[in-house]
């Protein structure tokens, strides 16, 4: 355990010990989630009339499609930087979204659940807590697209993650001058904008 901590926390050479900018090809991802998010939580909020049996069944079959779209973004953009680099194939993988979204993204958390007691929580907050569910769908399943892809992909061996051109919280800050294995799960929190 002790050697594989040293090993994650190795510090690249001082040169490039300072944060990575983002490309145009990230931007372009970050943007194309960014949509997919937004286009995702507009449709959950105009479902917002009826019964709760009714909204579950209206909005979860948007989510499933919404990771979907998600998982074949990831599946692109890894594969357009994995060949880029290495002067390969920047041909996509192919990843099924059905193993990576819905349940298996939430870890057994069923979305008709988590949709169907958000709906049924205090009306006030509903739009912001909309909102995180999305968001939380969407990184989920960005996530699960992003682990499988690179532990099978032997162009990458690791990663490190690349700041948003606007603002970033602390955490993505201090992780941005790290190297990462590509087994290491990729760590999300509330609002991350890391790629």
């Amino acid at each position: 355990k002790r050697s594989q901590n040293r090993r994650l926390q190795r510090r690249p050479p001082s040169s490039s010990r300072c944060p990575l900018a983002e490309t145009a090809l990230q931007r372009r991802y970050r943007t194309r989630l960014q949509g997919i998010r937004t286009a995702t939580l507009r449709r959950v909020l105009a479902a917002n009339v009826g019964p709760t049996s009714s909204f579950v069944e209206t909005v979860v079959p948007f989510v499933l499609a919404a990771q979907s779209v998600t998982v074949t973004e990831a599946d692109a953009y890894l594969s357009a930087e994995a060949g880029m680099a290495t002067g390969t194939s920047t041909r996509p993988w192919g990843l099924d979204p059905a193993q990576l979204i819905g349940v298996r993204a939430r870890r057994g958390d069923w979305l008709e659940d988590v949709y169907g007691r958000n709906h049924r929580a205090d009306a006030s907050s509903f739009a912001e807590r909309m909102a995180r569910e999305v968001n939380t769908d969407i990184t989920l399943a960005d996530r699960a697209a992003t682990y499988v892809h690179t532990e099978g992909d032997t162009r990458i061996t690791g990663y490190r993650r690349v700041l948003s051109a606007g603002k970033n919280c602390g955490l993505c800050v201090v992780a941005s001058d790290r190297l990462y294995h590509k087994s290491d799960l990729r760590p999300i929190h509330a609002h991350c904008g890391c790629t």
